[in-house]
Order: structure tokens, then sequence, then C-alpha cells
């Protein structure tokens, strides 16, 4: 899995310019008192399915506003909301595409992942045994504000690279987010899952079997 490297490695140690091989992610995030990550990965929108070529986690606390993460150039769509890596608020029903590429700074827009945690404390086992996960499906598209909307993310976003990730020199640009959906998928145990083995492309049906 492709995680953030951001999460692990001090803002002043990141260095990301212009001719790097890969892109890095970007979300404003609305404070809330819990830890949880967001979670995208790589998508196929002519078949409204999600792909293993690629997975971006973005790490959110409490004091944050900003969630970075590095991530291969590709389209991605945004899969959930996590906590603790165990209770999921999945966004198959609903969600956003967006393109990540190589040299260049993503902004995704601002979250508000209150409704999503809230979805995982209602709607979810309080406690899971020999690492089980669950899963809130089918929920609507997450609490998003696109770029397009924001009266001038780049003025704030701006000074934010400038103090807390000097070495990132790449140019910040406005992610094109599209209405997506994808089909959840199937564990091998079994399991309704966010998406996984058996995830099929959404809504394709079975084809026809031949007469006689």
């Amino acid at each position: 899995m492709f995680l953030s490297a951001c999460a692990t490695t001090a803002p002043d140690k990141v260095f990301f310019a212009p001719d790097a091989v890969d892109g890095l992610v970007i979300m404003e995030v609305v404070p809330t008192p819990a830890t949880y990550q967001i979670e995208a990965a790589s998508f196929d929108p002519a078949q409204s399915r999600i792909e293993s070529k690629g997975y971006v986690t973005l790490y959110a606390s409490p004091a944050m506003r900003y969630a970075v993460s590095r991530a291969k150039p590709g389209v991605y769509a945004l899969t959930a909301v996590s906590h603790q890596t165990t209770w999921y608020d999945c966004f198959n029903g609903g969600t956003v595409a967006f393109e990540v590429k190589p040299g260049e700074v993503t902004f995704l827009g601002k979250l508000d992942a209150r409704p999503a945690l809230a979805d995982i404390a209602v709607k979810l086992p309080g406690y899971s045994m020999n690492s089980q996960k669950f899963y809130v499906l089918d929920t609507p598209r997450p609490a998003m504000t696109a770029p397009a909307d924001m009266a001038d993310w780049k003025g704030e976003l701006t000074p934010f690279l400038s103090n807390t990730y000097p070495n990132v020199t790449a140019p910040a640009k406005a992610a094109e987010l599209k209405p997506a959906t994808f089909a959840s998928g199937w564990s091998l145990l079994g399991q309704k899952v966010c998406y996984g083995y058996f995830n099929r492309a959404k809504d394709q049906p079975e084809p026809a079997k031949p007469a006689g």
C-alpha cells in the first residue's frame, strides 16, 4: 500500500520539486476532537472501479489544518474516512475523483469529516475483536468544499507550505473534482467491504448466455 510519506517524515525533511516523479496531495480539514484518516485509491472512471495501482492516506489530527501525503501519479477516488484503520465510513455511493500529476501539489479542497465520524460512532460497533474491520456503506458524498468554491485557498495554503514545508517548491494547483461512484467489494471471508476482493465494475450486467 502506498501510504503517506509525510505522516512519518519531519516537514522540513520533505523535499518536493517540479521534477519529482510523484505528486503531493493536500487537503484542508475542519477541526475535530478525533484523529482519523482520509483514504483514496486508484480509480478507473470508465468502469467505476477501484484499482490496486495506488493508495493515498491523509492523516488528520485535532490540531491540524492541512493533511499532506505523497501520491503516485494517476486518477484517484476518495474512498472513506476511517478511524484507527478499523472503522470506515465508505463513500462508494457517491464521492469525488481527482487526478494527481508528477511534480505538482494537488489541492483537493476542504473536508468536514464530522458527519462521517458521526456515522462511525452511531452505526458501527464500538469494539473490534481479532482486528475485524467494520464499514458503513452507501453513505452520501463526503462533506467537501471544492477549491473553486473557496475564496482564497492559494493565498492561505502558500504561507502554510512556506512555513511548514520549506523544501516543497513545486506549484500548487486546484484539483478538478468529478462526481464518482464505485462498487463495494467482498473479502475472502465473505464480508462486504468498502472495496476489495471480487470488486466488480459498478453496474456492469453479467454477459448474456447464448441461447440453446
